[in-house]
């Protein structure tokens, strides 16, 4: 036994010993790499929406019943929900983008509590026309704020809702308009 304990002394030594000494004792400090964020393609089961974040987020389809797509960012508290909507069977009631992206936008102001939307502005997402607008209400007593894009793709509107904490909103800003421009909607096949 005092032969190991004497052996292990030794190695332990050497191991110390082989180290680099650092001047004044302190110990080297530890930089870590600087690396552009791993990014990842979410994609919902049949190909129909795309959606590009870093490796961060995770998909989770069956959180919300009837999405498209689904994906989250746990640690940031941030969301994006994706639905579908054939635009057949709304033709009658909404003609256009603006009146379809105009009454989901009050459909969710009314689900909610003490909403608040600004006025929605167009813009291209994929390659086709949309609508966005911001959301602020409140949920189980948690304020949130959504970005509200209705894109008008050539047979379906896809409703895409990214969403974090009211307080949140301001530093996470960015990275939703960011997520929700690379959105694209790749062709179906025939």
């Amino acid at each position: 036994m005092l032969n190991g304990t004497v052996i292990f002394l030794l190695l332990l030594n050497v191991i110390v010993l082989a180290l680099p000494a650092q001047p004044g004792g302190q110990s080297a400090p530890h930089v870590q790499p600087t690396s552009a964020p791993i990014l990842k393609t979410f994609a919902d089961e049949q190909g129909r929406v795309q959606i590009i974040a870093t490796s961060e987020w995770s998909s989770d389809p069956a959180a919300i019943p009837g999405s498209t797509i689904f994906i989250k960012h746990p640690a940031h508290d941030l969301g994006i929900v994706g639905f579908a909507e054939e635009k057949a069977s709304v033709a009658s009631s909404f003609p256009n983008l603006d009146s379809y992206g105009g009454a989901l936008r009050d459909l969710l102001v009314k689900e909610l509590q003490d909403g608040t939307q600004t006025s929605a502005v167009h813009l291209m997402v994929g390659g086709h026309p949309a609508v966005q607008s911001r959301i602020e209400a409140s949920q189980d007593g948690t304020r949130f704020t959504f970005l509200h894009t209705v894109v008008d793709t050539p047979l379906t509107y896809y409703q895409i809702r990214a969403f974090t904490t009211a307080e949140n909103f301001a530093i996470r800003q960015q990275e939703l308009l960011d997520i929700t421009a690379s959105i694209q909607f790749p062709p179906r096949s025939k």
